[in-house]
């Protein structure tokens, strides 16, 4: 089997179908990226539930929530976290981020 000229590769590599294949390929790597954030903001809010459960639970027993809330915080933090790397996918995608 013979090798392509350099100069054929080169217009390949120039031409827009090639162009739109690499935008194909990132649109479709957001897409995925986007679907793990997403995933991840599902996670953590279901965490943040449980765990502000556990507080009332400790609270009735009259038990110190004090390492609890801090623990919720950071738990919250990174929910902001996950939804700006998501909004920025969004953005990257051309959508409205929420």
């Amino acid at each position: 089997m013979g090798s392509i000229h350099p100069t054929a590769m080169k217009k390949i590599f120039e031409s827009d179908a090639y162009e739109a294949l690499g935008r194909r390929e990132a649109w479709v790597t957001d897409e995925a990226e986007l679907a793990v954030a997403e995933q991840h903001i599902i996670d953590a809010e279901r965490n943040i539930a449980r765990h502000i459960q556990a507080i009332a639970l400790l609270k009735l027993r009259g038990l110190d929530t004090a390492e609890a809330e801090q623990t919720l915080a950071s738990f919250k933090e990174s929910v902001k976290a996950f939804r700006r790397y998501r909004d920025s996918i969004l953005e990257n995608l051309g959508r409205e981020t929420w």
